[in-house]
């Protein structure tokens, strides 16, 4: 048996370790600059292992759109400005997006669509032009993830099995109509038709 590790797949634990470091983000107004600027690039900095492992992975698309928030991130870093509270709101929702591309339950190309959303939005310095959106949403659409093929397949198990049961179930015996039963009994009544015995002919007649 292989270790957690083994059976998990890469992606989904880059998911969770990039939540882990963005859930950290806090808004931090009164903070120093330098402070401030250390810990955008913190954040920018598992962006950007969370976007190669990505890339390493097949996942063009998402290491795409972690290149636009790991450039507003840097942009933050250089400007020494701290979140602020709907930055780090929507932040934080990053990973969660990123999960449900990678693994569901949302289907693909809706969860395509809401990272793009995401890079989009106004909350953000920096955004992709239309074209670019359109790019990034062709090469989020063009993956299938290892997580989605395993549920992919498991589905497809579970119905052939309910099928499989269903096909196995004890048929219902169909009784004949009536009509045929009341026939085969008057049949079997009548029976076939009597004949007299040739030895009746040669008794004797009375005197």
């Amino acid at each position: 048996m292989g270790t957690i590790d083994d059976r998990i797949a890469p992606l989904a634990l880059a998911v969770t370790t990039l939540e882990e470091s963005l859930g950290r983000a806090r808004a931090q107004e009164d903070d120093d600059r330098d402070a401030a600027a250390a810990h955008c690039r913190e954040m920018q900095q598992a962006v950007v292992r969370f976007g190669a492992q990505a890339g390493a992975a097949g996942a063009s698309g998402l290491a795409h759109a972690a290149e636009w928030l790991s450039a507003n991130l840097e942009y933050l870093a250089q400007k020494q400005r701290s979140l602020l509270p709907e930055e780090q709101a929507y932040l934080r929702r990053w990973p969660q997006l990123a999960s449900d591309y990678v693994a569901g339950p949302s289907p693909l190309p809706a969860a395509a669509r809401r990272l793009v959303h995401f890079a989009e939005h106004p909350v953000w310095t920096l955004r992709p032009s239309p074209v670019g959106s359109a790019n990034i949403l062709t090469r989020l659409t063009a993956y299938q993830s290892p997580e989605r093929n395993v549920e992919a397949a498991a589905a497809a198990l579970a119905s052939e099995v309910i099928a499989h049961a269903a096909s196995e179930q004890t048929q219902v015996p169909v009784a004949p109509p009536i009509e045929d039963i009341a026939s085969e009994t008057a049949a079997v009544v009548a029976g076939p038709p009597m004949t007299i015995a040739p030895c009746c002919a040669n008794i004797p007649a009375a005197r």
